[in-house]
């Protein structure tokens, strides 16, 4: 989520009962070319929309979805 200046928080959503949760620091960056990639828990993992359930890596501003890795 986007704050006055475009800077990203590293919130939980805790806005409706029963949500999923967004957790920046469980998440790392899938980009190759990234130097973060595969780093977890390094803050380096921002969220750039709870709506829509995306994050967004702060190193290489590559954004991606919360299921991205994730079994179909």
């Amino acid at each position: 989520m986007a704050g006055p200046e475009g800077n990203l928080t590293d919130v939980t959503s805790t806005s409706h009962p029963g949500a999923l949760t967004m957790d920046p620091q469980a998440q790392f960056c899938h980009n190759p070319c990234c130097p973060a990639r595969g780093q977890v828990g390094r803050g380096n993992i921002g969220i750039q929309s709870q709506k829509e359930r995306r994050y967004r890596c702060l190193t290489c501003g590559q954004t991606f979805a919360a299921t991205k890795g994730t079994p179909c």
